[in-house]
């Protein structure tokens, strides 16, 4: 009664599948973050609502499972309700039956949308900085406090004709 008190409540997914990865029980949770009614997935593969891309991320990360020594926690798209996706962060652990066999798999899941959209906003970030610091006509050195050179952009290496891979992490006075 109260790990199923604890489940119903619990801000998190957490559902139950079979071997063949056929949902055997999900929490309540499920309603607000993907739409879904419990009853609407029982019975059905994980695998149906699992983003087509993924797939065969998922599916390696399910064979591994067994040699792994600590919880790790796996990050795909899941389809919701309304049609769309969204991001799950998911800890997976397998069931035992009383012989010790394998008997299915119990599942932790978050959305972590929010996070996959701010992680994918800094690489865009990231990628435009690095366009401009290479493309520009202007010399552009970082050094940290010791004077090591961190980065040089591609026009520094022109003017200087020197390679980058050369300078980074040497002061200038191991140059001369």
């Amino acid at each position: 009664k109260k790990f199923r008190l604890l489940a119903e409540n619990a801000t998190d997914i957490i559902a139950m599948q079979d071997i063949d990865l056929k949902y055997t029980y999900i929490s309540d949770s499920i309603k607000p973050i993907l739409g879904y009614a419990p009853e609407e997935l029982i019975g059905k593969s994980a695998f149906d609502y699992i983003h087509p891309d993924d797939i065969n991320y998922l599916k390696s990360r399910l064979a591994n499972m067994a040699k792994r020594d600590s919880i790790a926690f796996s990050e795909f798209r899941h389809k919701k309700k309304d049609g769309a996706y969204l991001w799950l962060e998911v800890a997976a652990n397998y069931t035992y039956n009383e012989q010790g066999d394998i008997s299915g798999i119990i599942t932790n899941s978050r959305d972590i949308t929010l996070r996959k959209n701010a992680e994918d906003l800094l690489r865009e970030n990231q990628r435009l900085l690095q366009s401009i610091f290479n493309n520009t006509t202007t010399v552009i050195i970082i050094k940290d406090l010791e004077g090591h050179y961190l980065m040089v952009n591609k026009q520094f290496e022109k003017i200087h004709d020197t390679s980058i891979d050369k300078l980074i992490g040497k002061t200038v006075y191991d140059l001369l």
